[in-house]
């Protein structure tokens, strides 16, 4: 079978991997907090926000990135 990138609508159950890939980013081995139960919160509130999605892309099974899609209405 051959693995195809794929990307799809992140939800609660994919915080660890995405956790994962914020520390393993060299900026985010310095930031990125060690509660883990601040992503939770974080992502709840997000996932309610109208306009807000939170995206991930997998090659086969390994979650390889991740995106805040944010639509912020305006005239110009």
């Amino acid at each position: 079978m051959t693995e195809v990138l794929q990307i799809r609508d992140a939800a609660v159950a994919d915080l660890r991997q995405i956790i994962n890939l914020l520390r393993d980013d060299p900026l985010g081995q310095s930031r990125e907090s060690g509660d883990v139960e601040v992503y939770y919160k974080a992502f709840a509130r997000m996932s309610e926000a109208v306009g807000n999605v939170y995206m991930l892309a997998t090659f086969g099974e390994q979650t390889v990135g991740c995106l805040q899609f944010t639509i912020i209405h305006g005239l110009s």
